[in-house]
C-alpha cells in the first residue's frame, strides 16, 4: 500500500502540499452475487455538484488502502469482509480541481445479492443517498456512462471505466 505514499510524495513534489486541495480518497464498483453493479443517488445537500456515484467511496483515513475501503463497505453498505469474493485494486485517478484530488479504486465482488445490499444499506450507520443497480453487462454499462456522464462523480465515472476494462478488454473504455 504505499502507493498512497508516492503519490503524496510526487503531489508535493509538483504542486506543494499548500496547493493541493486535499489528500486521496478510496472508492470501489461493488458487484453482487446477482451480477448487479451498486450506485447510489446522492443526496441534494452534499458538497457535489454531480448526482451519481459509485458506492461505497470516502477520503483516505491513514489506514491501508484495502482496509479503508472495507471499512467503508461496513460503514456504507453493511456487508463485512468475510462476505466479500473479491476485493482488487483496478487504479487510480486524479482530479487536481476537487477537494480529493487522487483516488484509489477497488473492485469488488461479494457473495450478497443486490435485494441483500440494499436491505443492508438500509441499515448501515452512513449513507450519502439512495442505493440503486446497474446491470453487470457491458452494453448497458457503456450506455449508461456515455448517457449520463455528467451527472456522474468524475471518480465514480474513472472507476466505472477501469471496471470495464478489467472485465472486458483495455479497448472497452472507448466511449464514442
Amino acid at each position: 500500500y504505499s502507493i498512497f505514499d508516492i503519490a503524496r510524495i510526487e503531489y508535493k513534489k509538483r504542486f506543494g502540499w499548500e496547493n493541493l486541495p486535499s489528500g486521496m480518497g478510496i472508492n470501489a464498483v461493488v458487484v453482487s452475487s446477482d451480477k448487479k453493479i451498486a450506485m447510489v443517488n446522492r443526496f441534494p445537500h452534499l458538497d457535489h455538484p454531480e448526482r451519481i456515484s459509485v458506492a461505497p467511496g470516502g477520503v483516505y483515513k491513514g489506514l491501508p488502502p484495502f482496509q479503508g475501503i472495507r471499512e467503508e463497505l461496513q460503514e456504507e453498505l453493511g456487508i463485512k469482509k468475510d462476505e466479500l469474493k473479491k476485493n482488487v485494486l483496478i487504479g487510480i485517478s486524479n482530479r487536481l480541481s476537487s477537494r480529493v484530488n487522487h483516488e484509489l479504486s477497488f473492485l469488488m465482488e461479494t457473495f450478497l445479492s443486490s435485494v441483500e445490499m440494499k436491505e443492508r444499506a438500509k441499515k448501515a450507520k452512513e449513507s450519502d443517498g439512495e442505493l440503486f443497480f446497474l446491470n453487470k453487462e457491458e452494453k448497458e454499462l457503456h450506455d449508461y456512462l456515455r448517457e449520463n456522464y455528467e451527472m456522474l462523480i468524475p471518480t465514480g465515472f474513472s472507476a466505472l471505466v477501469m471496471a470495464g476494462r478489467h472485465w472486458w478488454s483495455s479497448q472497452w473504455s472507448r466511449i464514442r
